[in-house]
């Protein structure tokens, strides 16, 4: 009689569950394009590799267009007149008053070429590290909302075992109180409704676990996103 009804609560178990098997249905690719794009525009990593390339950019811009940074317009004021002769003698008083000139620095000159190579390799290493991240973020926020819908799933699954272990306690204590069921069976079936209902507290407990380690990516509630 023992096994019979060990034998009788598995299966009555079992034929309440076999219908849901599967994950699949529950799996929303409208939400988890929507999950990705939340996660994107909060998550502090991609925010912040987001700022340091358009920063490297700037960066980058400014070598480039920086380019007579080495030369500067300026003038000279001489107050006094000059008596200046040329190779043939020629008199020229024309270095009086305001003197125009452009001065070069050659050293600046020298080292632009390689300033704005330098600036150019920096913003390609950050949209590089801009790319591992974003496919990071993207696969993360994937792995934890399967993850999340996986649990949801395992909990569903504890939760009907329980409410139907349930049921069949109330059978097995009916014919128990009858006397055509033993102790021995009837206390068989105890053990199982506890630990249907620890299994359920585990499911309950991991499911929140993975709703908790999404919304960390996200940085907002799962109950806050809603898909038009």
């Amino acid at each position: 009689m023992k096994k019979l009804v060990i034998l009788a609560t598995i299966c009555f178990i079992w034929t309440g569950l076999r219908a849901q098997v599967s994950m699949m249905e529950d799996v929303s690719q409208p939400y988890l394009d929507k999950l990705i794009e939340i996660g994107k525009a909060n998550y502090p990593k991609f925010k912040y590799t987001t700022a340091k390339t358009a920063a490297s950019k700037a960066a980058y811009d400014k070598a480039k267009w920086g380019v007579f940074d080495f030369a500067t317009l300026g003038y000279v004021y001489s107050p006094n007149m000059y008596n200046v002769y040329d190779q043939r003698g020629t008199y020229n008083s024309s270095l009086n008053g305001y003197q125009v000139g452009l001065f070069l620095n050659v050293g600046s000159v020298l080292q632009k070429p390689s300033i704005i190579k330098g600036a150019k390799q920096e913003y390609i290493a950050t949209q590089m590290d801009k790319e591992v991240i974003d496919l990071d973020v993207v696969q993360e926020i994937r792995k934890r909302y399967y993850t999340y819908i996986q649990q949801k799933n395992v909990l569903r699954l504890k939760s009907k075992a329980v409410a139907d272990v349930d049921d069949m306690l109330k059978h097995v204590k009916y014919k128990f109180e009858k006397g055509e069921v033993t102790f021995d069976s009837y206390n068989q079936v105890l053990i199982s409704v506890s630990s249907y209902s620890q299994e359920k507290i585990n499911a309950e407990a991991a499911m929140l676990i993975a709703k908790s380690s999404l919304e960390q990516l996200l940085g907002t509630s799962l109950e806050s996103i809603k898909v038009n």
